[in-house]
């Protein structure tokens, strides 16, 4: 298949899948895996935003950056950390 735009993107993958496909990035980087250690939120923040407009929906990452604090509460509540 060929390049596809962002917006071109959008119309092949449901709103929510976008959303959860930045939440599931998000968690397998903050998280312990067997194959390698967990990374600081604010990397994960990074790489995330680094991803704006290629992996992730612009838009969909403009929104997680104002929520960002709200998704390391949960990941410190369900690992303990």
């Amino acid at each position: 298949m060929a390049s596809l735009t962002v917006i071109q993107i959008r119309g092949l993958i449901h709103f929510s899948a976008r959303i959860m496909a930045l939440a599931d990035v998000y968690d397998a980087l903050v998280s312990k895996r067997p194959y390698k250690e967990p990374l600081p939120h604010s990397e994960a923040v990074e790489i995330i935003t680094d991803c704006s407009g290629t992996y992730f929906d612009p838009n969909i990452v403009e929104v997680f950056l104002e929520i960002h604090e709200q998704y390391l509460k949960v990941s410190k509540k369900f690992t303990g950390k």
